[in-house]
């Protein structure tokens, strides 16, 4: 059994690679392409660190929408059994079981747990540039705070 480097500290140091050596020694296209593998990388890292926790959360809350199901053993599995579970819920949505009532509130209160368990507050980090809605770009360094979901900053 190895237990050192961990997944996270051997993409720790890659994405401190990129940030630290790749994007400060080079311009132009190589930066860019440091700068996009360094966030893929920390995306990497903060979902690997949360996956777990979010889809127990997302089980638990289809568990009262739909009915209790066992929940597989295997992420992979419960991956794909999410996928299946709501899939049955966004028909039960589209045949109108969610336009009033009781199940309507349950269903809201449930897709902002969900939503809300996927968006992160973080400070900024060097290098980061947003597209705003109008089409422009803007530059962020560590002293900016940002929204973050499991895609990009917001």
């Amino acid at each position: 059994m190895q237990d050192r480097p961990t997944i996270d500290e051997l993409l720790e140091a890659v994405a401190g690679y990129l940030r630290d050596d790749v994007m400060v020694n080079t311009t132009g296209r190589t930066n860019f392409h440091g700068r996009v593998a360094m966030n893929a990388v920390e995306m990497l890292r903060r979902e690997i660190s949360t996956i777990e926790d979010h889809y127990a959360r997302e089980w638990d809350g289809l568990d009262h929408l739909l009915g209790v199901e066992p929940m597989p053993p295997h992420l992979a599995a419960m991956r794909e059994s999410l996928l299946a579970r709501n899939r049955s819920l966004s028909t039960r949505i589209r045949e109108g079981d969610a336009d009033s009532g009781d199940f309507r509130h349950q269903v809201v209160n449930h897709l902002r747990k969900v939503i809300h368990d996927k968006l992160v507050v973080r400070w900024g980090r060097a290098g980061e540039s947003p597209k705003l809605l109008n089409g422009n770009t803007i530059d962020i360094d560590a002293s900016v705070g940002v929204i973050a979901d499991s895609q990009s900053v917001e």
